[in-house]
């Protein structure tokens, strides 16, 4: 069985879930897990946080069912609403990124991106963010060179976007299992590490 998890960094409600999938993951290391980057802060919708209103209420939401804890780092860039949030650059750093990482740290990597701006307020779209995690996972440092000179190449992300959409992908986080041919939604109505360990029971048993 593989599994597709299209997220995006930027998506509170992807950092909220990391709270049951990463214990899931850790679980199940027999599952292979296939990671998307969905795009969800591109085109028009590159705006400043002071753009998006409906965080501060989401967060709330976020924060109550998966317990998910937002820092004061980060709630002061909400406040301030200058930090303007892009999809691309997160997405364009996994995309070279994940060629020098295990595939058991692939769904750690991701989650320890969305750390860096929703614990520890930064942007994800700094090339000192990434180099803080190159060094934290003791990757080649000619990454930081990489992704400087790819930081504009915007095609590097479309990959991932297409292929979300490609699968139909309209809302983040979405995980999909594959079995022998079938894709099936494991993520729904998947609110706690409990629920989603059982949907993944009935799958196995279909």
């Amino acid at each position: 069985m593989k599994l597709y998890y299209i997220w995006d960094a930027y998506c509170g409600w992807c950092y909220g879930f990391e709270g049951i999938f990463t214990p899931f993951m850790e679980k199940h290391p027999e599952l292979e897990v296939h990671i998307t980057s969905g795009g969800l802060f591109t085109g028009k919708r590159i705006k400043p946080l002071s753009t998006y209103d409906f965080m501060k209420s989401g967060n709330e939401q976020i924060k109550s069912i998966y317990g998910a804890a937002f820092s004061e780092a980060y709630n002061s860039q909400l406040n301030k609403g200058e930090l303007v949030i892009n999809s691309n650059h997160p997405a364009i750093a996994y995309s070279l990124i994940k060629a020098y990482l295990a595939p058991q740290e692939h769904v750690a990597f991701v989650y320890a991106m969305q750390k860096k701006f929703f614990q520890e307020g930064k942007s994800l779209s700094d090339l000192g963010t990434y180099a803080e995690l190159i060094e934290t996972y003791q990757l080649p440092e000619i990454l930081n060179e990489e992704l400087a000179a790819s930081w504009d190449n915007y095609s590097l992300a479309e990959e991932d976007f297409n292929l979300a959409a490609q699968m139909g992908v309209t809302s983040y986080p979405t995980l999909i299992a594959e079995k022998d041919g079938t894709f099936y939604d494991l993520r729904q109505n998947a609110y706690t590490l409990a629920d989603l360990e059982a949907n993944y029971q009935r799958l196995l048993r279909a």
